[in-house]
C-alpha cells in the first residue's frame, strides 16, 4: 500500500479475512463518494472499486432507487449491489472506467476486473500458494516474493513500437489483467475469462448529414455530462483543435459558472503555438481561460528531476508540459480532447461507403471535388480510391489472395529483436468477423490508447487532479463503428460530422481549420540542443540496453556532432524510437523496481548483423556515413501523434492510422506532395 500512496488523495483503508486482504487508497472524484471508506462489505461481499459509473441512472432504476438515494449511494455501493442481484454478470451492466476486486466469501472466491475500453488497470503475480492484484506494478513489486527481472520480448516490442495484446508487462512475473476480462481466484485455482465481447451494432444509415450530426452531439454531450460530475468544477484542457475544443464547447452549455480553459501558449515556437485559435474560442464560449508558456518546457528539462515513472519508461517526452496543466488546475477534474481522432481512422472507406449506398452521382460529385486540383498520378492513387479497388477486388473469386508486396518494416531493429519479435509473434488485437472497418477497430480498442490513458491518469493523481476523456467513452466508439466512413471524412476534411455537429458551437476560424500544429519544433529544442548532452550520455553508456535492440545505423554515436545532425534527419516514428531508448534508459537507471543485478542479462550481446556491437566512449570521436534506408511504416505524421496515443493533453490526435499519407511534406515511399492529406 506503501507505494500507491500517492493515489489516497484522501486517505486509505485495509481489510482483510483468513488468506486474504484488500487495500484501497481513497480519491474522490464524484460527489456520491465522498467521505465514503472503502473497501465496503455488505454481507458476505467485499468490494474495492476504482472508477467512475457513467449510466448511473439506468442502474439506479434497475435496482430500484429513488431519487433521494441516488444522491447518496456511491458508485462502489451501486457495483455491489448489482454483483448482489447479478454475479458476475453485473459487469456488462457497467458503463465507464473502471477496475474492480470483488471478493465473495460464501462462494470462497475473489474476482478482479476491468472495463472493456481499459482506462483503468490491474496488474497480478502468480505466485507458489498466493495471488497479489494491485492497480501498478511497482505495488507487485514491493513484495519479496516477485522476481524483478525484465521481458525482454515485451522490450522488444517496446523498441519496435508497437504494443503487445496478451498482457505481458515490462516485468516477467507480472501480467496486465485485459480490457474487459475477469480474473476468478478460487477453489478452482485462478482463470482467467473474457467477460465482455464486442457485438457490433446494427449499422446506422440517415438520409442526411444533420441527422448524422444530431446523432453525434447527442453522444458526446452524454459523455461529456457524465465526466462533469465532479466534487469541485471541472476544467478543460483546451488547445486549438477540434477535438478539445468540442468538448469546451460541449461542457460549456452545461456548467453554471464560467468554464475554465487551461492551454499552452508558446512565445517564440510558432509551430506548437495554437494561441490565434485557443483565444477565438474562448471569446465564442465566454470562458475563463488559463494560459501557460512551454517555450522551456522540451522534453528533459529540469534533467535531474526529470519525472520516471517506475512502472515504466515515461513515453510522452512532454511531462513537464503536463506536469504545469496539473498544477494550473488546482485539484479539480480535467477533461481533454485526447482520442478523438482515433473516432476518423479508416476514412479512406468513404468512396466505397457512398457507392455501397448507391449514391452514385453524389461519388463522382465528391470526387470531383476531392480531386481538384490535383494531377491524375495522385488522384488514381488516392487512399479513397485504392480502397474502393480492394474492396471491389476483395468480392471477385480468389481476389482477396492478391496482396501488393509488404515491404520490411521497422529497419532500426537489431537481429536479436527481430528475431525476438518473430519467435514470440504478438497477433494484432483480435477483431470481430463482423466489424467491417478492422483498423478503426483496433484504433479505438488498441492497448497503446489504454496505457495513455492510464499512464495520464497515474502522472495527474500525483497533483490531485483526475484525468478524463470524453472520446474514450464506449458509446461514441461504438457510434463510429456503425457509421458510413464518409461522416468521417468529406470534401477535403477529416472529422465531417463533427464539424456539420459544431457548425454553431464553435467559431468558424476552429471548426474549418485545415492545418495542424506541430510539436516537433519543442522536442528537438530540448532532444538535438539544449539537453543534447544529456542524450549523449544516457545512450551512450558502457551498459546501455537500447543497443541489444536498436541498431546504431539509426543513433549514431561517434560524435556528438553526429547525433545532433541525426536527430534533425529523422522521421516522426524514428524520433519516437530515440525517446523510447532514452527514456529506458533513464528509466533503467533511476527506478527502484529494478534490480540493478539483474540487468547484466539484458546487456548487448554479438549480433554480426548489426553496427552497435561496441560501447561508446568519449574517445570515439571519428565520424563516418552509415548506410541507412528509412522506415517504410506509415508515416504518422508530428512527433505528438506517435507518443502513446497521441500528444501531450490538450492535443487533440491519437493515433489515428488512417492508411492516408503522412500531413504534410512528401510520402517517403513515392516522394508525393501530401499537405492537403490530413486536416484538423
Amino acid at each position: 500500500m506503501g507505494r500507491l500512496a500517492h493515489r489516497g488523495v484522501n486517505g486509505c483503508r485495509t481489510w482483510s479475512r483468513p488468506s486474504l486482504a484488500i487495500g484501497h487508497q481513497h480519491f474522490w472524484t464524484t460527489p456520491e463518494e465522498v467521505g465514503e471508506r472503502q473497501p465496503l462489505t455488505r454481507g458476505s461481499i467485499t468490494i474495492a472499486f476504482d472508477g467512475r459509473l457513467d449510466n448511473r441512472p439506468t442502474l439506479l432504476a434497475a435496482l430500484g432507487h429513488n431519487a433521494a438515494e441516488a444522491r447518496t449511494i456511491s458508485d462502489a455501493a451501486l457495483v455491489l449491489q448489482a454483483y448482489q442481484r447479478w454475479g458476475t454478470d453485473c459487469l456488462t451492466h457497467l458503463l465507464g472506467p473502471f477496475a474492480v476486486v470483488i471478493d465473495d466469501s460464501q462462494r470462497n472466491q475473489t474476482i478482479c476486473a476491468r472495463d472493456p475500453v481499459g482506462d483503468r488497470t490491474l496488474y497480478y503475480h502468480r505466485g507458489r500458494g498466493f495471488v497479489l492484484v494491485a492497480s501498478e506494478e511497482q505495488a507487485l513489486l514491493a513484495h519479496t516474493a516477485v522476481p524483478t527481472a525484465l521481458d525482454e520480448d515485451t522490450l522488444a516490442n517496446y523498441f519496435a513500437a508497437q504494443e503487445r495484446h496478451d498482457g505481458r508487462t515490462m516485468f516477467a512475473a507480472i501480467k496486465e489483467i485485459q480490457p474487459g476480462m475477469l480474473l476468478t481466484i478460487g477453489k478452482a485455482g485462478v482463470q482467467e475469462r473474457r467477460y465482455w465481447e464486442y457485438t457490433p451494432p446494427a449499422e446506422i444509415c440517415y438520409r442526411t448529414d444533420e441527422a448524422y450530426a444530431a446523432h453525434f452531439l447527442a453522444l458526446l454531450q452524454a459523455s461529456v455530462r457524465s465526466r462533469l460530475r465532479a466534487v469541485t468544477p471541472p476544467a478543460v484542457l483546451m488547445s486549438g483543435g477540434m477535438d478539445s475544443t468540442s468538448v469546451a464547447a460541449v461542457a460549456a452549455g452545461m456548467t453554471a459558472a464560467p468554464l475554465t480553459t487551461i492551454s499552452w501558449v508558446y512565445a517564440d515556437l510558432k509551430g506548437p503555438d495554437e494561441r490565434v485559435f485557443i483565444d477565438a474560442c474562448n471569446a465564442h464560449l465566454h470562458t475563463e481561460p488559463l494560459l501557460i508558456y512551454g517555450d522551456d518546457a522540451w522534453p528533459l528539462s529540469g534533467f535531474e528531476t526529470w519525472p520516471v515513472n517506475p512502472n515504466h519508461p515515461t513515453c510522452d517526452p512532454y511531462e513537464r508540459l503536463n506536469e504545469r496543466a496539473y498544477q494550473a488546475a488546482s485539484g479539480r477534474p480535467l477533461l481533454t480532447g485526447l482520442f478523438g481522432d482515433n473516432l476518423y481512422s479508416s476514412a479512406e472507406y468513404w468512396l466505397f461507403d457512398l457507392l455501397r449506398e448507391r449514391r452514385v452521382g453524389e461519388t463522382l460529385r465528391l470526387w470531383r471535388y476531392h480531386a481538384r486540383g490535383e494531377d491524375w498520378y495522385i488522384a488514381r492513387t488516392d487512399p479513397g480510391l485504392r480502397r474502393l479497388g480492394r474492396e471491389i477486388l476483395n468480392r471477385l473469386p480468389g481476389g482477396h489472395k492478391i496482396r501488393p508486396p509488404q515491404p520490411p518494416q521497422r529497419p532500426w531493429l537489431t537481429t536479436t529483436a527481430n528475431r525476438r519479435l518473430r519467435q514470440n509473434a504478438v497477433s494484432s488485437l483480435p477483431v470481430p468477423a463482423a466489424v467491417r472497418r478492422p483498423a478503426q477497430f483496433r484504433s479505438l480498442y488498441n492497448a497503446r490508447n489504454a496505457r495513455a490513458a492510464i499512464a495520464t491518469a497515474t502522472n495527474a493523481v500525483h497533483f490531485g487532479v483526475d484525468i478524463r476523456h470524453p472520446y474514450r467513452d464506449r458509446r461514441l466508439l461504438e457510434f463510429a463503428l456503425a457509421i458510413p466512413a464518409h461522416q468521417l471524412y468529406q470534401g477535403r476534411l477529416f472529422k465531417h460530422i463533427a464539424r456539420t455537429a459544431l457548425r454553431h458551437l464553435l467559431p468558424e476560424s476552429v471548426r474549418l481549420r485545415t492545418h495542424e500544429s506541430s510539436f516537433t519544433p519543442l522536442f528537438q529544442r530540448g532532444v538535438a540542443e539544449l539537453e543534447l548532452d544529456h542524450v549523449w550520455q544516457l545512450l551512450g553508456k558502457a551498459d546501455a540496453g537500447w543497443q541489444k535492440f536498436v541498431t546504431s545505423d539509426l543513433i549514431p554515436l561517434q560524435t556528438v556532432d553526429d547525433l545532433k545532425a541525426r536527430l534533425y534527419e529523422l522521421s516522426s516514428i524514428e524520433l519516437i524510437i530515440v525517446w523510447n531508448c532514452v527514456a529506458f534508459e533513464l528509466w533503467r537507471s533511476r527506478s527502484q523496481t529494478i534490480n540493478q543485478k539483474e540487468w547484466s542479462n539484458l546487456m548487448p550481446t554479438e549480433d554480426k548483423s548489426a553496427s552497435n556491437d561496441q560501447p561508446i566512449t568519449e574517445k570515439t570521436t571519428r565520424s563516418r556515413k552509415l548506410p541507412y534506408q528509412p522506415p517504410t511504416l506509415e508515416n504518422l505524421g508530428d512527433i505528438r501523434d506517435v507518443t502513446l496515443g497521441g500528444s501531450p493533453g490538450t492535443a487533440d490526435s491519437g493515433n489515428s492510422q488512417t492508411g492516408f499519407a503522412p500531413r504534410g511534406g512528401r510520402d517517403p515511399r513515392d516522394g508525393r506532395d501530401t499537405s492537403r492529406q490530413r486536416n484538423k
